[in-house]
């Protein structure tokens, strides 16, 4: 297993040795080690199909307008990808992109601070492979011109599990870090709603942090950096630094 979700096959059928009498599936965990946890999602149990799908599909180099999408192939000699704007019925997403002899495929013409699903078909001798899918990615916001005041009265509340971040803002943490942050409505916000709360928890060695979207001019310098802050807590500090992403 790996720490992000991935996507796994197993076939019960008389090709697989299988010949029992049993009418019930069971996903059964077991590990020698203590405290070890796995997380399933969208068990789906099926007819064993002719042309076994791909999987474990991925998006990266993701701009405003253009991502890479990346799978593990099954066992087609060319693929077809189908992508729309995030819950849109398939059949009704952009024109489906066919002939694929690749394992990747950029898809181009996407719109900025926006969120896509894809799916990806293999096709075999035998027909096609059911559909794999979605996989959902979202595209970054356009570059923001200062100045930009962000006083979080636009944001939903959140809790220590969701962020619940400004539109185009992101919260960041060093991953596995106990800590957290989220928008914020109770305390005394200096501008009604809310503010944003953010607790380290019970480490001393992680950062957790707030960024800002892309910042026209950032890379130029001669920009400044103001906020109100408040802690009721000994020791606690902001530090004002740049990211690259």
């Amino acid at each position: 297993f790996t720490s992000t979700s991935a996507y796994y096959i197993s076939q019960l059928g008389t090709a697989d040795g299988y010949n029992g009498t049993d009418t019930y599936v069971a996903l059964a965990h077991y590990s020698q080690g203590t405290y070890v946890s796995v997380y399933l999602d969208n068990i789906k149990i099926e007819e064993i199909p002719q042309c076994f799908p791909s999987g474990n599909m991925q998006a990266s180099n993701v701009t405003q307008t253009t991502a890479l999408i990346q799978w593990t192939p099954g066992q087609g000699t060319s693929y077809e990808l189908e992508y729309g704007i995030t819950g849109f019925v398939q059949g009704t997403g952009a024109p489906i992109v066919t002939g694929i002899i690749d394992s990747s495929q950029t898809i181009t013409g996407l719109s900025a601070n926006a969120c896509f699903d894809v799916y990806i078909r293999d096709s075999c001798a035998s027909g096609f492979s059911p559909w794999f899918g979605p996989m959902t990615f979202c595209t970054p916001c356009n570059p923001v011109a200062t100045p930009i005041l962000e006083d979080f009265a636009n944001a939903l509340p959140g809790s220590s599990t969701n962020p619940s971040m400004p539109d185009c803002w992101t919260f960041a943490k060093t991953n596995g870090a106990p800590g957290y942050g989220y928008t914020y409505q109770w305390g005394t916000p200096v501008s009604s709603p809310n503010h944003f709360f953010m607790s380290n928890s019970n480490s001393v060695s992680d950062t957790i942090a707030i960024v800002s979207p892309d910042v026209q001019g950032l890379d130029s310098a001669n920009k400044e950096i103001s906020f109100w802050s408040y802690s009721w807590s000994t020791g606690a500090e902001v530090y004002v630094g740049t990211v690259n992403s």
